[in-house]
C-alpha cells in the first residue's frame, strides 16, 4: 500500500511539474508575441484607449509595430506629444539616447513608470500645455511623435507650426482624420474640451507650409483581425511619416 501511495505521489509531483513548465512556457511565448508585456503597468492602466485585456495588448502592439518599430535604427532625442502611462517614451528609449515627453494630463503615471524602468538622465517629463511647452523647448530634436493627440486640440495649424519650428528630422504623426479631400476640420466638444478632426489634404498643406511632406505608411491588412484595430481598417486613423521637403 505505501508503495502504491508513494507512486500516486510522485505521478502527481511529476504532472505538477510539466503543468507548471507548460504555464512557464506560455507565459514566455505571451511575452514575446507582446512587447508591452514587459511592462505590466502599461496594460494595466489602458487610460484613454478604451480597451483592455487582449484587445488592448493587440492594438498596443500593433500600434508599437507600426509607429516605433521602422524607426529602431535611429540615435539621437526624441519628443513626444503626449507621454500617457509612458507606453510612447519606454519604447524609444530602446534606441533613442534621450526622450522628452509634454503630459499635462496623465503626468504622475508617467513619470511613476518611466522611473521605475529608466535612469532620471534618460527622459524629461514636462507637465505643461503643449502650445505653453513647445516653443520652450531648446535642445536639438531628431525624431517628434504625434500619436493620439492631433484630433484632441482645437489649433491645428499653430500645433504644426511649433512642431516644425524644432527643425526635426523625423515628424511621426498617428491620428484620426477627417474623411473626404476637402480643406477642412470638423469641430466637437470633446473630453478635453473644443477639439477638433482635420483632413488629411489640409494637414499636408499646413505641413508643406512649414517646408515638410506627408507619407502615409499603410497597414498590412492581416494586421486588422482585432476588433480593436477597427479606427485603422476603416481608414479614420492613419499613420504618416513627415520629412523635410528638399530644397532645389
Amino acid at each position: 500500500e505505501r508503495m502504491t501511495e508513494r507512486k500516486k505521489e510522485r505521478k502527481k509531483e511529476k504532472k505538477e511539474t510539466k503543468e507548471k513548465k507548460k504555464k512557464k512556457e506560455r507565459k514566455k511565448e505571451r511575452m514575446a508575441k507582446y512587447y508591452f508585456d514587459k511592462y505590466p503597468e502599461i496594460c494595466e492602466e489602458p487610460m484613454s484607449l478604451g480597451y483592455d485585456g487582449e484587445a488592448l495588448r493587440e492594438r498596443l502592439q500593433k500600434r508599437y509595430e507600426y509607429i516605433i518599430k521602422p524607426i529602431e535604427n535611429l540615435k539621437g532625442n526624441a519628443l513626444t506629444l503626449g507621454g500617457y502611462n509612458g507606453r510612447i517614451p519606454l519604447a524609444l528609449l530602446d534606441f533613442m539616447d534621450h526622450v522628452t515627453t509634454i503630459e499635462s494630463i496623465y503626468f504622475h503615471q508617467c513619470e511613476t513608470n518611466l522611473a521605475k524602468y529608466k535612469k532620471p538622465e534618460q527622459y524629461t517629463v514636462i507637465p505643461e500645455d503643449f502650445f505653453h511647452a513647445l516653443p520652450k523647448i531648446t535642445e536639438n530634436i531628431n525624431v517628434l511623435v504625434m500619436a493620439g493627440v492631433y484630433y484632441h486640440i482645437s489649433s491645428h495649424q499653430h500645433l504644426i507650426n511649433l512642431v516644425c519650428s524644432l527643425n526635426p528630422e523625423l515628424i511621426i504623426l498617428d491620428s484620426v482624420f477627417l474623411k473626404g479631400d476637402k480643406l477642412r476640420i470638423d469641430f466637437n466638444k470633446g473630453k478635453y474640451g473644443l477639439q477638433g478632426q482635420a483632413t488629411v489634404s489640409l494637414t499636408k498643406m499646413f505641413f508643406k507650409n512649414c517646408g515638410y511632406s506627408m507619407k502615409q505608411i499603410y497597414w498590412d491588412e492581416k494586421d486588422y483581425k482585432s476588433s480593436s484595430l477597427k479606427d485603422y481598417k476603416t481608414g479614420r486613423r492613419k499613420t504618416f511619416h513627415c520629412t523635410k521637403l528638399e530644397r532645389n
